[in-house]
């Protein structure tokens, strides 16, 4: 009996460290979002904390994976092994984003590449501007120039950058560790209270470290949005978001969406409906996507990095509205 409560107790806590993970991510996030919490440095020691926290837990385990596969596999395999699902995804990232043809062109003396590929995105790489030829054609001169904006904004707050890169490579390390480490406990036929007990302890903190490594994706997103609307007119990124979000799925309703119009002044005058309750349900939800598999892994190599287009809707129509004031 004393050993079902330990198992217990093992699960309840790894299940709290999420919840209070959760918790204060969303928190801190929705005050964010709200304008009412700027100090990014802070927010961003408050991401890392927790995450060294959770990789100091899940060390003993990732060693243990490696021991496990280096005793039946050679080290070039174990180390494939460990690495294929980053590597398939630096792969289709490259793959995604190579382009068939550039174009070098420049607004406002911000020097960009059009890209002619399949990817309906802008993005920032190797220190260049990129915005691919699809989304380029359905953009106005403004929106480029927003789309310009918001990716020179991840060249300029660098060292945002550089903590998601930190955030994200600590995700993948968790990760791979649950990911492997299960089967492998399955396959080397463990007791039932074993397997249960470390199943129950790990297994949440993937969704953990998932939910710290969102909200810090998604508030350097924000951030780089704000750079834009700094520059630029309020209307012209608001809409040149929309049309990268949804132009993929209606491509043939161009011209409908090239006669849309927004109006400012009624956006403006609209609050902001940002409910506590739909972070927490967003970043609870996508929290528990994460993979817990190793063939998950390989299909889905990374977490939700942008946030919900709403958010950033609403996001950049407070900081509209402090301009104004």
């Amino acid at each position: 009996m004393l050993d079902w409560i330990s198992v217990l107790i093992l699960t309840f806590t790894s299940l709290l460290i999420y919840f209070i993970i959760l918790l204060v991510s969303s928190f801190y996030y929705y005050d964010y979002l709200r304008g009412r919490f700027k100090a990014l440095k802070l927010y961003a020691l408050l991401i890392v904390l927790p995450i060294g926290m959770i990789l100091l837990i899940t060390s003993p385990f990732l060693l243990a994976v490696y021991t496990v596969l280096s005793n039946y596999l050679s080290y070039f395999i174990c180390e494939i092994i460990l690495l294929l699902p980053l590597l398939l995804f630096i792969l289709r990232t490259l793959l995604k984003y190579t382009c068939r043809s550039i174009k070098k062109c420049k607004i406002n003396s911000i020097e960009y590449i059009t890209c002619e590929t399949d990817s309906i995105n802008a993005w920032y790489m190797g220190g260049k501007l990129y915005i691919s030829n699809k989304l380029h054609k359905v953009l106005t001169k403004d929106e480029i120039k927003a789309i310009v904006l918001h990716e020179k904004g991840h060249r300029e707050r660098k060292w945002i950058g550089r903590v998601n890169n930190v955030v994200s490579v600590s995700w993948y390390l968790v990760t791979i560790t649950v990911t492997l480490f299960l089967p492998i406990l399955l396959r080397l036929g463990a007791n039932v209270k074993a397997t249960v007990s470390i199943m129950g302890f790990i297994v949440p903190l993937v969704p953990s470290i998932t939910v710290l490594a969102m909200s810090w994706s998604w508030v350097q997103e924000h951030e780089c949005d704000i750079i834009a609307l700094k520059e630029t007119s309020f209307l012209s990124i608001v809409s040149a978001l929309i049309k990268a979000h949804i132009y993929g799925s209606i491509e043939k309703y161009l011209d409908y969406i090239s006669s849309i119009r927004l109006n400012q002044e009624t956006l403006l005058k609209q609050h902001a409906k940002i409910r506590y309750l739909n972070v927490l349900k967003h970043l609870l939800k996508y929290s528990w996507n994460a993979p817990l598999w190793y063939l998950e892994l390989i299909k889905h190599p990374i977490y939700l990095t942008h946030p919900p287009l709403e958010y950033r809707l609403l996001k950049l129509i407070i900081e509209a509205k402090n301009q104004v004031k």
